[in-house]
């Protein structure tokens, strides 16, 4: 990635911290969060703070560990609905006894894909309730997170 413009580094910093507090409140979250996602806490830190932001693959990474996409990390949420009005997208359930790799690789795989479905079922009610241009103007933002 070439030089990131100020206010991006900031609104994905932004969203990382958010991301991170959802999965991991409270003290030593941070800590927590850097060791289940494979890197150290002194990497981590930065990206919280919007001092380095993480490369293209990091992001993607990072998207699929916080069960979001890359677009929701680079998008600023501040004047958004509260958390408590956005539905949450349904977690997989893991069949007991899986191996390891089934949650690292085909849980993420998963998640996104209901992920995905979600964001279907958001522009098929969309469609049906708010008409087509509507439905329309949220297929070119490509922003339905909001929406939903």
């Amino acid at each position: 990635m070439g030089k990131i413009p100020q206010h991006l580094r900031e609104t994905i910093a932004r969203n990382i911290r958010q991301c991170r507090l959802d999965k991991f409140p409270g003290r030593g979250g941070g800590r927590r969060c850097a060791e289940e996602f494979g890197v150290s806490p002194q990497q981590w830190s930065p990206w919280e703070r919007g001092i380095r932001t993480p490369d293209e693959t990091r992001l993607e990474e990072l998207a699929i560990f916080f069960n979001t996409s890359v677009e929701w990390l680079r998008t600023d949420h501040r004047n958004a609905r509260p958390a408590s009005q956005k539905p949450t997208t349904p977690t997989p359930v893991i069949p007991p006894g899986a191996p390891p790799v089934f949650y690292s690789v085909k849980y993420q795989v998963l998640c996104q894909i209901m992920t995905h479905a979600a964001h279907i079922q958001t522009l098929c009610a969309h469609a049906l309730s708010e008409g087509a241009e509507r439905t329309e103007h949220l297929l070119k933002s490509g922003n339905m997170a909001d929406e939903r």
